[in-house]
């Protein structure tokens, strides 16, 4: 089960601690910029913010159904290989290789990324289920 609270959820690498910026909307620009894609390192507070988690879903397995949507709010593509996703009670999951979170653009990490066996999530991202 994965948690929306800060002290018990944690986006990191090995270093940085990212905060969440609960209920904010998503802004968008008037103007296209050029996409420069960015290491977690260089992540601001504020620039990945999580918008929705299923984190214990009624009609489905745990293991097959929980998700959680990100959105990054900056300008430039985040690159979220290092990214580390955990509760207080599970060990949670790390992305090991190099995965593109678009500049304004949402991005669905699921427990299972077969839509016909998660309730229909379309997933960006499949993790090991550990619980």
């Amino acid at each position: 089960m994965f948690i929306l609270i800060s002290s018990l959820f944690s986006c990191q690498n090995n270093t940085d601690s990212l905060s969440q910026n609960l209920g904010a909307e998503p802004q968008s620009t008037e103007q296209e910029k050029p996409s420069v894609t960015i290491k977690l390192s260089d992540v601001k507070d504020g620039d990945i913010l999580i918008t929705e988690i299923m984190h214990d879903p009624v009609k489905i397995d745990d293991f097959r159904g929980e998700w959680i949507e990100i959105y990054n709010n900056s300008d430039q593509d985040i690159d979220l290989q290092g990214l580390i996703v955990r509760s207080s009670k599970e060990a949670g999951f790390q992305i090991e290789e190099s995965t593109l979170l678009a500049r304004k653009e949402y991005f669905v990490l699921t427990a299972n990324g077969l839509a016909n066996l998660n309730g229909g999530i379309k997933s960006n991202y499949s993790y090991d289920y550990q619980m």
